[in-house]
C-alpha cells in the first residue's frame, strides 16, 4: 500500500486489485469513441440557450425559429445558430412547410434523456404550485 497526497488528505490506496484496474482500463479504453461522442453532445447542449430551445421542444412538438426567438425573447439569428449546431449533432430535426421551417426533437437516447431531465423540473414545478412554495435559485 501507498500513500497519497491529495489535497492535503492522505489516500491509502489503491483499494482496487490490479486484475480489477485492468478490467476499468479495458472497459474505459472501449468506450472512448462513446465517451467522446457524448461530450460533444454534451458541449452543444450544455449553453443555458441550448437548454432552454430543448426544454420548448420537449413541451411542443414543434416551433418554427421565430416563436423560440419570441419566448426567449432573443434575436432570430442567435437561435438559428442554436438550431443548426443542435441539428448538426442530430438532436433536433427541420421540416419545412411553405416558407417556414419547424424544429422538433429528434427521437434517439439522448433527446428521451433530455425530456427526462426535464421531467425533473415539470416536477419540481408541480410541487411548488401544488404547495405554493417558489423555487428560487
Amino acid at each position: 500500500m501507498k500513500k497519497v497526497k491529495i489535497d492535503g488528505r492522505i489516500c491509502i490506496g489503491p483499494t482496487q486489485s490490479q486484475p480489477e484496474i485492468q478490467i476499468l482500463a479495458n472497459r474505459l479504453r472501449q468506450s472512448a469513441d462513446e465517451l467522446k461522442h457524448l461530450s460533444e453532445l454534451l458541449k452543444v447542449t450544455g449553453t443555458e440557450t441550448a437548454l432552454k430551445i430543448l426544454y420548448l421542444l420537449s413541451i411542443e412538438k414543434e416551433l418554427c425559429v421565430c416563436d423560440i426567438a419570441d419566448v426567449l425573447d432573443m434575436k432570430v439569428s442567435t437561435i438559428s445558430h442554436q438550431l443548426k449546431k443542435l441539428s448538426t449533432h442530430k438532436i433536433v430535426i427541420s421540416e419545412r412547410r411553405g416558407k417556414t421551417i419547424f424544429y422538433s426533437l429528434k427521437k434517439n437516447k439522448f433527446t428521451v434523456t433530455l425530456r427526462n431531465l426535464f421531467s425533473i423540473i415539470d416536477q419540481v414545478y408541480a410541487d411548488a404550485s401544488t404547495f405554493s412554495i417558489f423555487v428560487t435559485k
